[in-house]
């Protein structure tokens, strides 16, 4: 250390010294002020910096809640997916591909893909789908254009505009659309047929839930019809 220096630091001890008597000032001297202050701040930004690990944790954590807060949870077989087996849920299912199988779900049942087995669930909805076997419906079952079922259906209210080859007991109301065609007996209270419709079997319509089979009158059909029985 050279002369000037070696005063500089000597009389920077002097007026420490005076000002503050019995402090040290090994700690306290510039070179060490420059050294432990970048450490003190490099210690409080560590302190500071976010886990990268933990914010991606909680997004992906809040992205989940938001694609559920607002809807009901789904059960869905993709397109490409084939299920041997049956399938059980308290939730929705929606079918894109193929299940063979009984289905039962506590709410709903959306299927555009196919099914051999049969199906229970709040309201059945076939989009562009095939089915074979029976259906059981709280409320509705509704069969779209382009879509196949091959058994019995049991409902509450039943809309058609595809194909039927089976028979229909519709508790409330069934409503067939132009290109509906069933090919068995159809059993409803109320009944809506456009023109078009084909029914190969027999209309049974009954104002009675509990006994279908009572007051009822019955038409034997082989040909597209227009009728409305209400």
């Amino acid at each position: 250390m050279s002369s000037t220096s070696s005063r500089k630091m000597n009389n920077f001890k002097e007026a420490w010294t005076s000002l503050f008597p019995g402090k040290s000032t090994t700690a306290q001297t510039p070179e060490a002020q420059a050294i432990s202050q970048p450490a003190a701040s490099q210690e409080e930004n560590t302190s500071k910096a976010p886990d990268k690990k933990g914010v991606v944790k909680t997004t992906g954590s809040n992205m989940a809640k938001s694609l559920h807060s607002d809807s009901s949870e789904v059960t869905v077989i993709s397109k490409d997916t084939e299920i041997n087996g049956s399938i059980t849920s308290k939730a929705n299912i929606k079918i894109t591909g193929t299940v063979k199988g009984n289905i039962t779900s506590d709410a709903n049942v959306i299927i555009s893909g196919t099914v051999e087995g049969d199906i229970s669930g709040e309201s059945i909805a076939l989009q562009s789908g095939s089915i074979t076997g029976n259906i059981t419906s709280k409320t509705t079952v509704t069969v779209s254009e382009k879509s196949m079922i091959e058994g019995d259906i049991k409902c509450g209210k039943f809309n058609l505009n595809g194909n039927v080859k089976g028979n229909v007991q519709a508790y409330s109301s069934a409503t067939l659309g132009s290109i509906a065609v069933i090919q068995g007996n159809l059993t409803s209270q109320y009944l809506s047929i456009e023109e078009g419709a084909t029914v190969d079997g027999a209309i049974k319509v009954s104002r009675d839930r509990e006994s279908p089979m009572g007051n009822m009158f019955q038409i034997g059909l082989n040909k597209p019809i227009a009728a409305e029985c209400i």
